[in-house]
């Protein structure tokens, strides 16, 4: 049913997206708080030279939005500035391909301020597929961690409830430190021992999961509504509310659901927990998140459902179609036999044309021929009685050959 999915597709203005992928990169700009590292005159002007670039071009504000970054990065450690342009720029293509995805991903540890960052797969799922989902959801994770590794701060996704990051704290962990140190830096805190390690990746794997699971069941449930309405088309209210449910309830809803479940079952997985809060304050942070990022998300998809025109509908089947009347043949083309001098015989006994009269009263189809016929024309008296004739040999005559109907082609065209 894959195939059917892709009849319903959530796709914009070029202008409207342009608009967005600018004010993502002139925001991404601002949520780094790496202005600070620019003299105080310059701190506004980047960021809105950035989104005026973004009006036109969105190619050339993305490398704007590198080179903005990259030199504060540099006053942190010239290590980590290095590293940044290197992932920035080795994959730009697949990265401008996909530049509304990244834009998420960069923009997690900001979303994680609002306690929204669970959002990002399941509203990527929900509008790009299972596998973009999917690696939305394991790209966030992994940046969240490694800001947060990066600041010094813990990796675990339940006691995030803030900022998992500041540049101060980058500053301050890695001051000094030389190339092999400042991987070692970043690496580290992801592997203190292989519990730790085990539940960084089983949470990477829950967003994952999470994202997989949304983009599927809205495949699924794009599918769905597709073949009902080609069956037979509701009322347009039924129609709405069956896509806001397909589409959007249902997938959400089950994607945060697992998405809950299996953060708070992996703690128990690796055989011990990684955080310091009970099940209870666990329990009631994750349902803080999953409402907050399910409603934001079903508050997106709900809008984008009412802006996106409905496929034209079907007539409903009202009983059995009637049966087809037999269509009217045109009549016989007569006029060749009509102006001859002799008619058909299956033309006269059918009772088309009348029979031609002889000059002995005789019709044609009788002992009347076509011999006799010329004969008359010819002038040759009629034989009168008692008038003596020299015979000639009969000589035989041919055989009268009836002309069988003219066949006829005839294509007839059915709506």
């Amino acid at each position: 049913m894959e195939a059917q999915a892709t009849i319903i597709t959530y796709k914009g203005p070029a202008v409207l997206e342009r608009i967005v992928l600018a004010a993502g990169l002139a925001g991404a700009i601002v949520a780094s708080q790496l202005l600070p590292g620019y003299p105080a005159e310059w701190r506004a002007l980047l960021p809105l030279a950035v989104l005026a670039l973004g009006l036109w071009t969105t190619i050339g504000a993305y490398f704007a939005t590198v080179a903005v970054l990259a030199y504060p990065l540099w006053a942190l450690s010239p290590y980590l500035m290095g590293l940044f342009v290197a992932l920035a720029l080795v994959p730009h293509r697949l990265i401008l391909q996909h530049l509304a995805l990244v834009l998420l991903v960069v923009w997690s540890p900001a979303l994680a301020l609002g306690r929204v960052e669970l959002a990002i797969p399941v509203l990527v799922g929900a509008l790009a597929g299972a596998r973009r989902g999917a690696f939305a959801g394991a790209l966030a994770a992994l940046w969240i961690k490694g800001y947060a590794a990066m600041s010094g701060n813990p990796l675990d996704l339940l006691l995030i409830q803030g900022n998992p990051g500041s540049p101060a704290g980058v500053t301050e962990r890695f001051a000094g430190a030389e190339s092999l140190d400042t991987l070692r830096l970043i690496v580290a805190p992801f592997m203190p021992n292989s519990s730790e390690l085990l539940g960084n990746l089983l949470q990477i794997a829950a967003l994952a999961g999470a994202g997989a699971v949304a983009g599927w069941l809205a495949n699924w449930g794009r599918a769905r509504i597709v073949l009902h309405d080609l069956d037979d088309t509701p009322p347009i209210w039924q129609r709405l509310a069956g896509r806001l449910f397909w589409t959007a309830i249902l997938p959400v809803g089950s994607a945060t659901v697992a998405l809950g479940a299996a953060l708070l079952l992996v703690p128990f997985a690796v055989g011990r927990p990684l955080s310091d809060l009970g099940l209870h304050e666990a329990g009631a942070l994750l349902l803080t998140k999953g409402a907050l990022g399910g409603g934001l998300v079903l508050a997106l998809l709900g809008g984008i459902l009412l802006l996106q025109p409905l496929p034209p509908g079907v007539p409903r089947r009202t009983g059995r179609k009637a049966a087809a009347q037999p269509l009217p043949l045109p009549p016989l083309d007569l006029s060749a036999v009509q102006t001859g001098r002799f008619v058909p015989s299956w033309a006269a006994e059918a009772g088309l044309v009348a029979p031609l009269p002889t000059p002995d009263g005789a019709a044609v189809g009788s002992d009347y021929t076509i011999e006799d016929s010329l004969t008359t024309e010819a002038g040759t008296p009629a034989t009168e009685p008692g008038a003596t004739v020299t015979e000639l040999p009969a000589a035989p005559s041919p055989p009268v050959r009836r002309m069988a109907p003219p066949a006829r082609e005839i294509a007839i065209e059915l709506d």
